[in-house]
């Protein structure tokens, strides 16, 4: 009898969520031309901060004159270092922006599209279809501020004069929609992989002995630099670690492991916020858009005022559950590992079945039974316990494993298919799997990795 096959959770685009879920997550940044009211052209960004870091941002090209909202796209679930690289790129060209309260970008975008419709227009096609549900609905729950509009000049056939800004405005607008900022943000992209490019071309054209020689002085170097110098010198060395890593890796070894990783990662995946699972066990049923809400409200209150406090009080609200314990846990940053450890092995004799102590418990005593745990659970796993269960897998499976550099190939594979099936881990993940791929080339070369001095 053929075995049957899991079947795939169903993923929702990203203009159905953006129209029908972008609304419940929490107002993040804006942001404005600095030049809005001089020039009457407003650039605006507003994003939206999802629960796990990542943003969603809309973008509006909005014309105060006469024209309203005449260019909008939008970035679905980008992790926040990628929007804020976006924002460095802009800001080397000729756009300024400043950031600005979701209350005034609200109002710079509605007064022009109130303004615009006395002209005969209204929004493109694609504000009306998706972006507008990255903003606020225009009711009175947004308090008004008094945004000038209009044609400024006062002739005396002034509806002549209407009609030639009309003109020069919508010239204005098509540059901006067609070959604008979109593309700038777009070649300075492609600069940036043009430049990686050019360094991974000369990190392969090295010997491997030229290659140890540049890796270690990176590492002596790396010692005595802080800040942007710091980063600056850490993007080539990464490239170099990434080479050093895929020339020496064996490759019967890594088609080997893709077999292996293939079976050990085979799980049903679904959304975090789907009840039932396994994250939220216990929790009783709740509308997504309800349950994404009430989990910002909690991770706020982590982020604010007293920790334990907190804490406590989540636990009145939600009656002690396992992922209560979890966020404690994951949350107090000042725990030592002996206290990280005893808190865990209390956590999980009170819930032995919860699946993130499992995966911490296993990433700390039992290396074995992690690399194959994912593929042994029945029920369908959250992205949430994915991320944990991954980060564990990282720092364990592969650090300290006797093979790395293959391990590590196949693992960027996998990451890579999660990526293009819309499965993004926290920026700090990326971070991670970074630190460790130039500790496993430290290691590979016998430098010896400087331990941290102990603090009272």
């Amino acid at each position: 009898m053929s075995k049957q096959k899991k079947k795939q959770p169903v993923r929702i685009s990203p203009e159905n969520y953006i129209r029908h879920r972008a609304r419940n997550l929490p107002i993040y940044k804006c942001w404005v031309n600095r030049s809005w009211r001089r020039d009457s052209m407003a650039i605006i960004f507003v994003s939206r901060k999802h629960v796990s870091g990542n943003l969603t941002l809309g973008f509006y090209t909005v014309d105060l004159q006469c024209m309203g909202v005449g260019g909008t796209w939008y970035k679905y679930n980008i992790p926040e270092i990628k929007i804020m690289a976006m924002m460095a790129d802009i800001a080397k060209e000729k756009l300024r922006l400043v950031e600005i309260s979701y209350k005034l970008a609200h109002n710079i975008i509605y007064a022009a599209i109130e303004n615009a419709e006395g002209y005969g227009f209204h929004p493109v096609a694609d504000f009306t279809r998706v972006s507008q549900y990255i903003l606020e609905p225009d009711t009175e729950d947004i308090p008004l501020i008094n945004i000038p509009c209009g044609v400024k000049e006062e002739t005396p056939d002034r509806q002549a004069t209407q009609q030639m800004h009309v003109l020069e405005r919508m010239r204005k607008i098509a540059k901006s929609r067609h070959g604008g900022i979109e593309e700038e943000i777009s070649r300075e992209k492609e600069k940036k992989i043009n430049e990686y490019n050019k360094i991974r071309k000369r990190c392969f054209a090295m010997t491997e002995e030229e290659r140890k020689t540049q890796f270690i002085e990176f590492v002596g170097e790396l010692e005595h630099l802080t800040g942007e110098e710091k980063n600056k010198m850490l993007v080539p060395m990464i490239i170099l670690a990434d080479v050093i890593i895929r020339s020496n890796a064996d490759n019967d070894k890594v088609n080997e492991l893709i077999k292996t990783f293939k079976k050990n990662f085979d799980c049903k995946i679904i959304n975090t916020f789907d009840l039932p699972n396994s994250y939220f066990t216990g929790m009783q049923h709740r509308s997504i858009d309800k349950l994404i809400k009430e989990y910002r409200k909690i991770t706020d209150q982590l982020g604010s005022g007293d920790f334990k406090q907190a804490i406590e009080k989540i636990r009145e609200d939600y009656n002690d559950l396992p992922f209560v314990s979890y966020l404690e846990l994951r949350c107090d940053i000042n725990l030592k590992k002996d206290e990280f450890l005893e808190k865990l092995n209390s956590f999980s004799q009170k819930f032995p079945d919860y699946l993130m102590f499992k995966i911490l418990q296993y990433e700390y005593a039992d290396h074995e039974k992690l690399e194959t745990m994912l593929s042994e659970i029945s029920k369908p796993v959250t992205v949430f316990e994915l991320f944990e269960f991954l980060y564990a897998y990282l720092k364990s499976c592969i650090e300290n494993s006797d093979c790395p550099l293959e391990k590590m190939v196949v693992f960027e594979s996998l990451i890579d298919d999660y990526k293009k099936a819309g499965i993004t881990p926290a920026d700090g993940f990326f971070s991670t799997m970074l630190s460790i791929k130039i500790d496993i080339v430290k290691k590979y070369y016998g430098i010896e990795k400087k331990e941290k001095p102990q603090t009272d």
